[in-house]
């Protein structure tokens, strides 16, 4: 079993049986600078070594253990998830949802900067609290918090993202702030 903090996702651009084998190609979008060969990341579940891998992304291959032993397959399926757009609103998914004119930017979709932190029950692990932000109900409130983590994270370990995402006047002035606390306002 994986356990640990979700880093960022990354979207299936191609998959397709090679004999024994299904080839998969996962785009990162840019998150990180290149797994290394035979290095592992959690995809669906399961734990996968890359095969090859540039600054884009990197490619799989799961074998048909794996394959019955997940639900990786299912996904692939067309109508598999219900609604087409959940794949497109997926963490590190350069697609925003759309939204109407003036109002605030949704964090389904991380518009190209790294991912916030995400949290699930119990409400405190290994001594580590979830954020009271988090747990109060104030959704407007979680918003901001998350994007500001989205922006913090970027900030502090690829700012070279921040230069090809559009930033609203409000991730501006949260940059600001971030800069002008060392990148660690708000923790």
């Amino acid at each position: 079993m994986f356990t640990g903090i979700v880093e960022g996702t990354g979207t299936v651009q191609a998959a397709a049986r090679r004999g024994d084998v299904m080839a998969v190609r996962i785009d990162v979008g840019g998150l990180f600078a290149g797994l290394p060969l035979g290095g592992s990341i959690a995809v669906n579940g399961c734990c996968l070594t890359a095969v090859r891998s540039d600054a884009r992304g990197f490619d799989v291959e799961l074998t048909e253990e794996t394959l019955r032993r997940t639900r990786f397959e299912e996904r692939l399926v067309p109508g598999a998830l219900g609604n087409e757009a959940s794949s497109k609103q997926e963490s590190f998914s350069s697609l925003r949802a759309a939204k109407p004119a003036g109002e605030p930017d949704a964090t389904c979709a991380s518009g190209g900067l790294l991912d916030y932190p995400h949290y699930t029950r119990p409400a405190e692990f290994r001594g580590l609290p979830v954020p009271e932000v988090l747990v109060q109900g104030d959704h407007e409130a979680i918003r901001k918090w998350r994007r500001r983590r989205a922006l913090e994270k970027t900030l502090r370990n690829r700012p070279d993202l921040l230069t090809g995402v559009a930033l609203s006047e409000e991730d501006k002035d949260l940059l600001a702030d971030l800069r002008a606390a060392g990148g660690r306002a708000g923790l």
